[in-house]
């Protein structure tokens, strides 16, 4: 049996201001495989999944195969607990990226959350997952 590639990644750089922040970065991940990126604090690895999604701009090559989808939750969100405002209106305040209802349904599903959970509190949105 093949493995199959869903991401590879070759000679991947990111700089800011002239520093090199990830510096010719390459692996590949296979169906099925497990990834961990860890590294102490500042060693590139939110850097790193900003590459992926295409967040910052890059050199090298990313390749993911057809069917793979990835998204990025940052680590801290600067909200307070008690905002009150549902996940259906914190994606409102991002119109341009999903500009209707249909696309934040599309967004939730894409990461197998039920269309009930945009009018969860966003302070308390992740409590039941």
């Amino acid at each position: 049996m093949m493995s199959e590639t869903i991401l590879e990644v070759k000679n991947l750089q990111v700089e800011f201001g002239g520093k090199k922040v990830i510096e010719n970065v390459s692996f590949s991940v296979e169906k099925g495989d497990s990834l961990a990126i860890i590294g102490p604090n500042g060693s590139g690895k939110t850097t790193l999944f900003r590459a992926l999604i295409g967040a910052v701009p890059y050199s090298g090559e990313i390749k993911f195969s057809r069917d793979v989808r990835m998204g990025y939750v940052p680590q801290k969100i600067d909200l307070e607990r008690d905002l009150p405002i549902t996940v259906e209106e914190f994606f409102k305040l991002k119109s341009t990226a999903l500009p209707g209802k249909k696309h934040i349904q599309e967004a939730l599903s894409s990461v197998r959350l039920s269309p009930s959970y945009a009018q969860k509190p966003i302070g308390g949105a992740g409590d039941d997952l």
